[in-house]
C-alpha cells in the first residue's frame, strides 16, 4: 500500500501548509483530500508536490506491504502455478497425438 506519511511530515519541515499548497500552489483541496484517505494521485501531481517541496519522492510517499496484499499476491502466484501446470499438461496431451 502506498502511503502518504512522508507528505505531512515534509510539509511541516518544509514550513508549507495545506493553505499555501491551495491558494498559493493551485493544488486542489480534492488531491489533498485524497491523500488524507491514502487515494491514489497522479504522477503529474507527485512530481508538481516533489518540486514545491523541494524533496524527493520519498519524502511524499512510501510503500507499505500489508497482510491483504502479501494474501492477494500469494493467491495469484498459486493461480498462476496452476495455469502453468494446466498448460504443461495440455501440451503432452498435444504431442502424444
Amino acid at each position: 500500500m502506498i502511503s502518504y506519511a512522508p507528505f505531512w511530515k515534509t510539509m511541516e519541515e518544509k514550513g508549507i501548509t495545506q493553505y499555501k499548497l491551495i491558494y498559493h500552489y493551485q493544488i486542489s483541496a480534492n488531491t489533498l483530500q485524497r491523500i488524507k484517505k491514502s487515494q491514489s494521485i497522479n504522477t503529474n501531481t507527485l512530481n508538481l508536490l516533489c518540486l514545491i517541496l523541494d524533496c524527493g519522492v520519498s519524502d511524499i510517499i512510501e510503500f507499505e506491504k500489508t497482510e491483504e496484499e502479501l494474501e492477494y499476491l500469494a493467491q495469484k502466484d498459486c493461480e498462476f502455478e496452476e495455469r502453468k501446470q494446466s498448460n504443461k499438461a495440455f501440451r503432452n496431451l498435444s504431442k502424444n497425438k
